[in-house]
């Protein structure tokens, strides 16, 4: 009776624990449980001078997708986009819904693969059938990407990543 108890314990709470570490709608981590990641490569880069990078990225004109098909739909992107990111990336990229449309992926390593994993990710999304209720919606992403290689403080690389979308934004989405 006891093992059954603690069994039926056990479960709940890890019921609970990924309710509290993962967005609803994507399943994605959410920006408390990244950020238990964010401290595990901050320690490697310190003890062992582990770079890492951080890719953020934005769903481009999703305010227009709600706009025009619905908040239905927007959800559907969302979990499409979701869906695309897991499969295109690995276990060493932690991926998060940063909020709203936007999405973080942390590389535990830093090297130039990530470059061209992004640009197929990237080119993978603007290919991609995007089809709600029998309508097709075009999307495209843009990202920002900076890494602990030059930068060490956490905070200052993610808004690095941060303005360089927002660069890529102001400069014509979904560059090449």
């Amino acid at each position: 009776e006891i093992k059954r108890y603690t069994r039926k314990t056990h479960l709940q709470f890890l019921k609970m624990r990924n309710l509290a570490d993962h967005d609803q709608l994507t399943n994605l981590m959410n920006r408390r449980e990244i950020n238990h990641y964010f401290k595990i490569c901050e320690t490697k880069k310190k003890l062992k001078n582990v770079n890492y990078a951080i890719c953020i990225f934005d769903i481009d004109h999703f305010k227009s997708v709600n706009d025009k098909y619905g908040h239905d739909a927007g959800d559907f992107i969302l979990q499409k986009i979701s869906e695309t990111v897991q499969k295109q990336f690995t276990e060493k990229e932690n991926i998060a819904r940063w909020g709203g449309e936007e999405f973080i992926i942390l590389f535990e390593y830093y090297d130039n693969s990530i470059i061209e994993k992004l640009e197929n990710f990237r080119m993978h999304i603007e290919k991609n059938i995007f089809s709600y209720k029998n309508i097709i919606i075009p999307i495209t992403i843009t990202l920002g990407l900076s890494s602990s290689n030059k930068i060490s403080d956490i905070d200052i690389i993610i808004m690095d990543a941060d303005n360089k979308l927002r660069y890529g934004k102001s400069n014509g989405r979904n560059p090449r």
